[in-house]
Protein backbone atom coordinates (compact mmCIF):
# COMPACT_ATOMS: atom_id res chain seq x y z
CA UNK A 1 0.00 0.00 0.00
CA UNK A 2 1.47 3.22 -1.03
CA UNK A 3 1.65 5.95 2.20
CA UNK A 4 -0.03 9.07 2.10
CA UNK A 5 1.77 12.19 1.07
CA UNK A 6 1.35 14.99 2.97
CA UNK A 7 0.17 18.50 0.40
CA UNK A 8 -0.19 15.95 -2.86
CA UNK A 9 -3.88 15.27 -4.06
CA UNK A 10 -3.49 11.95 -6.04
CA UNK A 11 -6.41 10.40 -7.99
CA UNK A 12 -7.62 7.71 -6.23
CA UNK A 13 -7.82 4.41 -9.03
CA UNK A 14 -10.73 2.57 -7.62
CA UNK A 15 -13.70 0.60 -8.64
CA UNK A 16 -15.72 3.20 -10.13
CA UNK A 17 -13.53 3.57 -13.22
CA UNK A 18 -13.14 -0.16 -13.51
CA UNK A 19 -17.04 0.25 -13.38
CA UNK A 20 -16.81 2.47 -16.50
CA UNK A 21 -14.33 -0.25 -18.33
CA UNK A 22 -16.88 -3.03 -17.71
CA UNK A 23 -19.81 -0.67 -18.98
CA UNK A 24 -18.22 0.11 -21.93
CA UNK A 25 -17.66 -3.65 -22.73
CA UNK A 26 -21.04 -4.67 -21.78
CA UNK A 27 -23.21 -2.11 -23.31
CA UNK A 28 -20.78 -3.15 -26.75
CA UNK A 29 -21.52 -6.21 -27.01
CA UNK A 30 -25.57 -5.58 -26.41
CA UNK A 31 -25.85 -2.83 -29.06
CA UNK A 32 -23.91 -4.87 -31.38
CA UNK A 33 -25.85 -7.83 -30.71
CA UNK A 34 -23.48 -10.07 -29.08
CA UNK A 35 -25.28 -10.32 -25.98
CA UNK A 36 -28.35 -10.82 -28.08
CA UNK A 37 -32.18 -9.73 -26.47
CA UNK A 38 -33.47 -11.83 -24.28
CA UNK A 39 -30.10 -13.43 -23.11
CA UNK A 40 -29.18 -14.03 -19.36
CA UNK A 41 -26.92 -12.52 -17.66
CA UNK A 42 -25.44 -13.34 -14.65
CA UNK A 43 -23.04 -11.22 -13.07
CA UNK A 44 -20.53 -14.05 -11.36
CA UNK A 45 -20.07 -15.26 -15.13
CA UNK A 46 -19.66 -12.31 -16.53
CA UNK A 47 -17.12 -11.04 -13.67
CA UNK A 48 -15.28 -14.61 -14.00
CA UNK A 49 -14.95 -13.88 -18.15
CA UNK A 50 -13.59 -10.02 -17.66
CA UNK A 51 -11.60 -11.14 -14.76
CA UNK A 52 -13.21 -8.44 -11.99
CA UNK A 53 -14.80 -8.62 -9.08
CA UNK A 54 -19.07 -8.91 -9.15
CA UNK A 55 -18.94 -5.86 -7.72
CA UNK A 56 -18.41 -3.44 -10.73
CA UNK A 57 -20.26 -5.83 -13.22
CA UNK A 58 -23.65 -5.29 -10.52
CA UNK A 59 -22.79 -1.22 -11.01
CA UNK A 60 -22.70 -1.65 -14.67
CA UNK A 61 -25.72 -3.55 -15.38
CA UNK A 62 -27.78 -1.14 -12.52
CA UNK A 63 -26.87 1.65 -15.16
CA UNK A 64 -27.52 -0.52 -18.25
CA UNK A 65 -30.96 -1.09 -16.74
CA UNK A 66 -31.78 2.57 -16.23
CA UNK A 67 -31.02 3.56 -19.47
CA UNK A 68 -33.26 0.68 -20.76
CA UNK A 69 -30.69 -2.10 -22.25
CA UNK A 70 -31.05 -4.67 -19.31
CA UNK A 71 -34.30 -5.39 -17.39
CA UNK A 72 -34.46 -7.36 -14.20
CA UNK A 73 -37.57 -9.41 -12.89
CA UNK A 74 -36.85 -9.37 -8.90
CA UNK A 75 -36.76 -12.71 -7.66
CA UNK A 76 -35.64 -14.57 -11.30
CA UNK A 77 -32.89 -13.04 -13.10
CA UNK A 78 -31.58 -10.61 -15.48
CA UNK A 79 -32.22 -10.30 -18.85
CA UNK A 80 -31.09 -7.75 -21.93
CA UNK A 81 -34.05 -5.79 -22.59
CA UNK A 82 -35.95 -7.54 -25.82
CA UNK A 83 -36.51 -5.32 -28.79
CA UNK A 84 -39.76 -4.72 -29.92
CA UNK A 85 -41.89 -2.20 -31.85
CA UNK A 86 -43.37 -0.52 -29.32
CA UNK A 87 -40.19 0.20 -27.40
CA UNK A 88 -38.82 1.59 -31.18
CA UNK A 89 -42.02 3.79 -31.71
CA UNK A 90 -41.58 5.29 -28.48
CA UNK A 91 -37.41 6.29 -28.41
CA UNK A 92 -37.24 7.10 -32.00
CA UNK A 93 -39.54 10.23 -31.90
CA UNK A 94 -37.62 11.26 -29.04
CA UNK A 95 -34.39 10.98 -30.22
CA UNK A 96 -35.67 12.58 -33.44
CA UNK A 97 -36.46 15.57 -31.74
CA UNK A 98 -33.30 15.39 -30.13
CA UNK A 99 -31.72 15.75 -32.82
CA UNK A 100 -33.15 18.16 -34.53
CA UNK A 101 -32.96 20.06 -31.20
CA UNK A 102 -29.00 20.07 -31.90
CA UNK A 103 -29.10 21.10 -35.49
CA UNK A 104 -31.17 24.21 -34.66
CA UNK A 105 -28.39 24.93 -31.79
CA UNK A 106 -25.49 23.95 -34.00
CA UNK A 107 -26.36 26.13 -36.73
CA UNK A 108 -25.29 29.62 -36.05
CA UNK A 109 -21.79 27.89 -35.33
CA UNK A 110 -21.29 25.98 -38.39
CA UNK A 111 -18.49 26.67 -40.47
CA UNK A 112 -17.34 25.49 -44.19
CA UNK A 113 -15.04 23.49 -42.26
CA UNK A 114 -18.20 21.73 -41.25
CA UNK A 115 -20.21 21.68 -44.01
CA UNK A 116 -16.79 19.80 -45.73
CA UNK A 117 -16.96 17.03 -42.29
CA UNK A 118 -20.51 16.51 -43.41
CA UNK A 119 -19.99 15.94 -46.51
CA UNK A 120 -17.45 13.66 -46.15
CA UNK A 121 -18.92 11.69 -43.70
CA UNK A 122 -21.66 10.98 -46.15
CA UNK A 123 -19.31 10.33 -49.17
CA UNK A 124 -18.27 7.57 -46.50
CA UNK A 125 -21.91 6.42 -45.64
CA UNK A 126 -22.85 5.87 -49.17
CA UNK A 127 -19.21 3.60 -50.10
CA UNK A 128 -20.00 1.72 -46.59
CA UNK A 129 -23.62 0.68 -47.61
CA UNK A 130 -22.50 0.42 -51.48
CA UNK A 131 -20.22 -2.56 -49.52
CA UNK A 132 -22.66 -3.58 -47.02
CA UNK A 133 -19.97 -2.67 -44.78
CA UNK A 134 -22.93 -2.03 -41.36
CA UNK A 135 -19.91 -1.38 -38.82
CA UNK A 136 -18.51 1.50 -41.70
CA UNK A 137 -22.04 2.45 -42.23
CA UNK A 138 -23.11 3.20 -38.59
CA UNK A 139 -19.84 5.06 -38.00
CA UNK A 140 -20.12 7.07 -40.61
CA UNK A 141 -23.92 8.12 -40.00
CA UNK A 142 -22.89 8.82 -36.19
CA UNK A 143 -19.80 11.27 -37.14
CA UNK A 144 -22.25 13.08 -39.18
CA UNK A 145 -25.28 13.80 -36.39
CA UNK A 146 -21.99 14.77 -34.10
CA UNK A 147 -21.70 17.32 -35.84
CA UNK A 148 -24.46 19.35 -34.92
CA UNK A 149 -24.32 17.65 -30.94
CA UNK A 150 -20.67 18.93 -30.87
CA UNK A 151 -21.83 22.38 -31.93
CA UNK A 152 -24.55 22.72 -30.41
CA UNK A 153 -22.65 22.60 -27.00
CA UNK A 154 -25.35 21.92 -24.82
CA UNK A 155 -24.85 19.36 -21.97
CA UNK A 156 -27.78 18.50 -20.85
CA UNK A 157 -28.90 17.53 -24.56
CA UNK A 158 -25.58 15.68 -25.16
CA UNK A 159 -26.37 13.80 -21.89
CA UNK A 160 -30.14 12.55 -23.09
CA UNK A 161 -28.95 11.18 -26.04
CA UNK A 162 -26.18 9.71 -24.47
CA UNK A 163 -28.44 7.47 -21.90
CA UNK A 164 -31.12 7.07 -25.20
CA UNK A 165 -29.14 6.37 -28.52
CA UNK A 166 -27.53 2.93 -26.90
CA UNK A 167 -31.31 1.74 -27.75
CA UNK A 168 -31.49 3.16 -31.03
CA UNK A 169 -27.90 1.78 -31.89
CA UNK A 170 -29.44 -1.44 -31.12
CA UNK A 171 -32.13 -1.16 -33.79
CA UNK A 172 -29.60 0.02 -36.58
CA UNK A 173 -26.97 -2.82 -35.99
CA UNK A 174 -29.84 -5.14 -36.46
CA UNK A 175 -31.64 -3.57 -39.38
CA UNK A 176 -29.90 -0.55 -40.69
CA UNK A 177 -29.15 -2.40 -43.83
CA UNK A 178 -27.49 -1.42 -47.39
CA UNK A 179 -30.71 -0.16 -48.60
CA UNK A 180 -31.23 1.99 -45.17
CA UNK A 181 -27.84 3.58 -45.70
CA UNK A 182 -28.91 4.91 -49.25
CA UNK A 183 -31.76 6.17 -47.91
CA UNK A 184 -30.29 7.99 -45.10
CA UNK A 185 -27.50 9.26 -47.02
CA UNK A 186 -29.96 10.67 -49.67
CA UNK A 187 -31.66 12.56 -46.50
CA UNK A 188 -28.12 13.67 -45.62
CA UNK A 189 -27.54 15.46 -48.82
CA UNK A 190 -30.33 17.33 -48.28
CA UNK A 191 -29.81 17.97 -44.69
CA UNK A 192 -25.98 19.36 -45.87
CA UNK A 193 -27.90 21.82 -48.30
CA UNK A 194 -30.21 23.68 -45.24
CA UNK A 195 -27.02 23.62 -43.52
CA UNK A 196 -25.17 25.26 -45.86
CA UNK A 197 -28.17 27.59 -46.49
CA UNK A 198 -28.76 27.86 -42.87
CA UNK A 199 -32.02 27.21 -42.88
CA UNK A 200 -32.89 26.02 -40.08
CA UNK A 201 -36.41 25.37 -40.43
CA UNK A 202 -35.80 22.78 -43.35
CA UNK A 203 -32.78 21.87 -41.80
CA UNK A 204 -34.75 20.76 -38.07
CA UNK A 205 -37.42 19.23 -40.71
CA UNK A 206 -34.98 17.00 -42.68
CA UNK A 207 -33.05 16.07 -39.74
CA UNK A 208 -36.07 14.94 -37.76
CA UNK A 209 -37.40 13.04 -40.69
CA UNK A 210 -33.97 11.25 -41.37
CA UNK A 211 -34.30 9.87 -37.59
CA UNK A 212 -37.95 9.18 -38.16
CA UNK A 213 -37.55 7.45 -41.21
CA UNK A 214 -35.70 4.78 -40.17
CA UNK A 215 -37.78 4.53 -36.96
CA UNK A 216 -40.67 3.92 -39.34
CA UNK A 217 -38.65 1.13 -40.80
CA UNK A 218 -37.71 -0.59 -37.83
CA UNK A 219 -41.41 -0.25 -35.97
CA UNK A 220 -43.02 -2.21 -39.35
CA UNK A 221 -40.15 -4.79 -39.34
CA UNK A 222 -40.57 -5.32 -36.05
CA UNK A 223 -44.38 -5.87 -36.34
CA UNK A 224 -43.94 -7.76 -38.95
CA UNK A 225 -41.69 -10.58 -36.90
CA UNK A 226 -44.85 -10.76 -34.51
CA UNK A 227 -47.82 -10.84 -37.32
CA UNK A 228 -48.76 -14.26 -38.05
CA UNK A 229 -47.74 -16.01 -41.28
Amino acid sequence: MLPLVAGVKLDRLNRVSLRDRVLDVLQGHIVSGTLAPGQRLHDSELAQQLGVSRTPVREALQHLQAIGLVEAVPGAMTRVTKMDAGDAAAVFPVVAHLHALAARLAVEALEPAHIDRLRRCNDELLEAASAGDKDAMIAADTEFHDVFIELAGNPVLTDLLDRLTPRVRRYEYALFDDAAGHASAHDHDQIVEAAQARDVAALCGLVERNWLSFGDVVVRQLQGERAPS
